[in-house]
């Protein structure tokens, strides 16, 4: 017989397709590396946690120590997803370190 395993639905915030409601976050870790990495998440907590484990394979290949460099918190996803590919398209992590450190102050 061949066991079957549950279902995992998407974890809030993974999926960009799928709108959500309420607190979010967006992020910016950088790696024993020297990379940096910009995400949003409904669970700034969890998601960390994610990464620093690397069950992420996007931060997998960042190296043993993950830092979080910048955060800040917005109404809802849909916000913070904005926000978080405003500041990806600008390549360039100084500009999205500031930007979302005066954009913590202002709140």
């Amino acid at each position: 017989m061949v066991e079957q395993r549950p279902f995992k639905a998407l974890v809030p915030g993974s999926s960009p397709g799928r709108p959500t409601s309420g607190i979010a976050w967006v992020y910016i870790l950088c790696g024993s590396s020297g990379r940096y990495y910009i995400g949003s998440t409904e669970n700034l907590y969890r998601r960390l946690s994610e990464h620093q484990r690397g069950s992420n394979h996007t931060t997998h290949r960042f190296g043993d120590k993950i830092e979080l460099i910048a955060a800040s918190e917005l109404p809802t996803m849909s916000d913070a997803r904005k926000l978080e590919l405003k500041l990806k398209k600008k390549k360039n992590p100084t500009y999205a370190i500031e930007t979302l450190q005066r954009f913590h102050a202002a709140r």
